[in-house]
């Protein structure tokens, strides 16, 4: 894996942060003062370091509009309207609801996605889980 000069690193990683802002690549460039096409390249040419950096950058948008949304819902609890007032207290207790099956589920599926899509698993599977998988694998047989 190639990795960037210390002088572009910050230019790829403002890039990452402008595209999971949903930045489109010639305003990426204006931003960075490189060509468009120079920047659509970084993710080809360094896509362990681009999907790491996209995908940070993606979860601080993705918390930075959470934190927006709540305090938006804090404010209409005040409304005049009761049912406007109702339906964001409604809203916010959602947000306080026990979330760990939706959790479970995503950190599953990052797992997969590290293993089966970037091919680079980050754990082993336990043994006796393997041991599990090929004691089932037999009976399907």
């Amino acid at each position: 894996m190639e990795t960037p000069s210390s002088k572009l690193l910050p230019l790829i990683t403002r890039a990452a942060e402008l595209r999971a802002g949903a930045s489109s690549w010639v305003k990426v460039a204006e931003h960075v003062r490189r060509s468009a096409e120079t920047c659509r390249q970084w993710p080809r040419l360094y896509p362990e370091l681009w999907r790491r950096l996209y995908r940070e950058a993606l979860g601080q948008r993705t918390a930075e509009a959470a934190v927006e949304a709540q305090l938006y819902l804090r404010k209409l609890v005040r409304h005049d309207d009761p049912k406007i007032s109702l339906r964001a207290a409604q809203l916010l207790q959602r947000g306080w609801e026990d979330h760990s099956l939706r959790i479970w589920a995503l950190l599953t599926l990052e797992v997969w996605n590290q293993e089966f899509i970037d091919n680079r698993a980050r754990f082993k599977m336990p043994d006796r889980i393997q041991a599990m998988e090929t004691v089932t694998a037999g009976r399907g047989k």
